[in-house]
């Protein structure tokens, strides 16, 4: 990204709270939300650990300030700040969950499954990333692969009966479609 594409993303969070986001919580709550936002923009109180003295070079701060803004539901800005942050240093496998995350929320399924996959081959032990990407698999209709990453989640071994039962399933409902002419999805 450069400085022109930053400054778009500072100037939308610095306008995130609205009359609309005090419906999230209460006035107090939004508040420190709204502070934390912004001593974020301002980069009070963050020293930068990899970029000197300056905060828009820090992949933390925009990782942060993507979760806060997560927290207000503001998924797009949310999501810019991940990107940033990622563009800053790419091997943060759990900026790569929430970047997901956040394209799972805008129903960006396809994306968000990449994002994910990004997440496990940084971190192939990431439960919660293998979760994630077998929901956002679930929600494309690789069903097959979305169980793969559940049994990945939960420590378990692929279950050969399972999986001999999902393919015996799966030639039933071509051997259904093909008589009936009709669309499977599987």
């Amino acid at each position: 990204m450069d400085n022109r594409a930053m400054k778009e993303i500072v100037e939308k969070i610095s306008t995130i709270v609205t009359d609309e986001d005090r419906s999230l919580g209460t006035v107090a709550a939004q508040a420190v939300q709204t502070e934390r936002i912004n001593s974020y923009i301002g980069g009070a109180d963050h020293k930068s650990s990899d970029s000197g003295d300056s905060p828009e070079l820090d992949n933390e701060i925009w990782f942060n300030r993507g979760v806060e803004l997560a927290t207000l539901n503001r998924y797009q800005e949310a999501m810019d700040c991940f990107d940033y942050s990622l563009a800053i240093e790419s091997r943060n496998y759990k900026t790569w969950i929430w970047r997901g995350g956040m394209l799972t929320h805008l129903d960006r399924y396809k994306e968000a499954s990449a994002s994910f996959e990004q997440a496990v081959k940084l971190e192939p032990n990431a439960k919660d990333a293998w979760l994630f990407l077998g929901v956002a698999f679930h929600h494309i209709g690789k069903y097959k692969q979305a169980y793969s990453c559940y049994d990945k989640a939960l420590g378990r071994k692929p279950d050969p009966m399972r999986e001999a039962l999902m393919r015996f399933e799966s030639l039933i409902k071509r051997v259904i479609a093909g008589i009936f002419k009709i669309k499977v999805y599987s």
